[in-house]
């Protein structure tokens, strides 16, 4: 059997309004994007090969889901144009359907089911049918080989009747839905995340401090999430990957997008945090946030003049004294293995270049470790900070290639610059916690926080450098 799912974004309009940016298929259910939970249900009733009709471009799906054999399925995709009826993206996709018994998923909706309990009998039949007699939003089933001209969705014949679907036309149906499956359908679907105990959904690299962090169950908690002391999640909780959660916080009855920052004493009780956007779900308004303490895109404070002023006389004074050492470093550096190179990096949120001198070393020696030690290969970058290319302090410079530009769009604020709270850790760090690091960094810049961050970095490259050694910090 087959399956088609047809993807539109006409019937979510709330979802462009208060989540720009997100594909509505990509909608998080218990941090499960939508469309996941179609798939789950084609793999269970036996379906070998889906076709995917969408209507953005921009390959996210593809890149998400992946094409080929997926949890038993081959997965294909197709374009979608706005103005196709289910009769023509059917003729398009006439050799994909015709072979086979085809079920045909179309809305802007979602299934109730649980995945114990599923009838393949339901689609063991030689007629038409539908699971709610052919209205805007159904699941239907053709059999093989049947004439799309005669195509008659109003059939009297049903399946699926234990089955019931759930509308998402508005923002608090949705998040309705996602109460009710964490508190009362938990059992019924493929979550993510572990659960040892019934109600509690964990993900990977969650760091809290158990005794200083309150869990009330249910709760949800994605991958990569740092929760600060003193924090609650209460009930019906629930949080997405990459978020940070600052001491003193209290989260009840609510939804966490990934990639967000919650501030230090927040209070939070039935809303959704979408990136800077806080979301009321019962009346469907939101505001856009833009506070210092709180979630994403904020405007750093190392913006202001007096810390770049002080950026450039601290990066002054660095070059006036690193001058006659690292002249004789240069001088010598090919002598005991080191090599200078050529590197292309982001040089803002706009995803410009800029070029810079990077330094490669193959097999450390006494004489390059002194050289990491004393920071010689920062010392070209000093240079930069003068002429406002580079901030002393801020974001790691990432590499000017289709990874970098990933990484890139995952950063609500990019600033790169010499010296970064990441490369303060000598040990390396995995991508999902390199974006933690920088999240973490954006939200709590401060004067006092630019100096730790000087001053630790040089603890750590003098005492720690075969670390960086160990962890490739200078290889390619």
């Amino acid at each position: 059997m087959k399956c088609l799912i047809k993807c539109s974004d006409v019937e979510s309009s709330w979802v462009a309004k208060l989540m720009p940016g997100l594909y509505p298929q990509f909608l998080r259910i218990l941090n499960k994007p939508l469309l996941e939970y179609f798939i789950d249900f084609c793999a269970l009733n036996g379906i070998v090969d889906l076709r995917i009709v969408k209507s953005d471009p921009s390959g996210k799906m593809e890149h998400h889901f992946q094409k080929g054999p997926q949890k038993g399925l081959n997965i294909s995709y197709e374009m979608l144009k706005t103005d196709d009826s289910l009769a023509k993206i059917l003729k398009k996709n006439s050799k994909f359907c015709a072979d086979d018994d085809l079920l045909i998923i179309d809305g802007f909706f979602f299934l109730n089911y649980h995945c114990r309990y599923i009838d393949r009998a339901e689609l063991d039949r030689n007629t038409p049918a539908s699971m709610n007699g052919g209205l805007a939003e159904d699941i239907y089933f053709l059999p093989k080989n049947y004439n799309f001209s005669e195509l008659d969705f109003n059939s009297e014949e049903r399946i699926f009747s234990d089955l019931s679907i759930t509308q998402l036309d508005t923002v608090n149906n949705y998040y309705q839905l996602s109460m009710d499956i964490l508190e009362n359908k938990s059992d019924n679907y493929f979550l993510p995340g572990y659960s040892n105990q019934l109600g509690e959904f964990v993900g990977r690299n969650v760091v809290f401090h158990s005794h200083r962090t309150k869990f009330d169950k249910p709760f949800m908690i994605g991958n990569d999430v740092k929760i600060f002391d003193y924090s609650h999640i209460d009930s019906c909780s629930i949080i997405g990957n990459n978020v940070m959660v600052d001491s003193h916080s209290n989260i009840e009855r609510s939804i966490i997008y990934d990639q967000s920052y919650l501030g230090s004493g927040l209070e939070l009780h039935k809303k959704i945090v979408y990136k800077n956007h806080l979301i009321d779900p019962k009346s469907g308004d939101f505001i856009q946030v833009t506070d210092q303490f709180f979630i994403s895109r904020i405007n750093k404070v190392i913006e202001s003049s007096f810390l770049r002023h002080l950026n450039k006389i601290i990066a002054l004074l660095a070059i006036i004294i690193g001058l006659i050492p690292f002249a004789f470093a240069w001088s010598t550096k090919s002598i005991f293995g080191i090599q200078s190179t050529k590197q292309k990096y982001i040089k803002n949120e706009e995803g410009d270049e800029i070029i810079l001198t990077k330094f490669l070393i193959k097999k450390p020696n006494i004489f390059n470790r002194l050289f990491v030690r004393f920071c010689f290969d920062k010392y070209p970058l000093l240079f930069n900070v003068l002429t406002n290319k580079l901030d002393l302090v801020g974001n790691k410079l990432i590499p000017n290639d289709s990874f970098g530009k990933l990484i890139l769009k995952q950063l609500d604020i990019y600033c790169p610059s010499v010296i970064s709270y990441p490369e303060v850790f000598a040990t390396n760090v995995s991508d999902s916690e390199f974006i933690l690091h920088e999240i973490y960094y954006n939200h709590n810049t401060s004067f006092k926080f630019m100096f730790k961050i000087i001053a630790q970095h040089k603890f750590n490259r003098f005492l720690s450098v075969r670390d960086y050694f160990k962890n490739g910090y200078f290889s390619n």
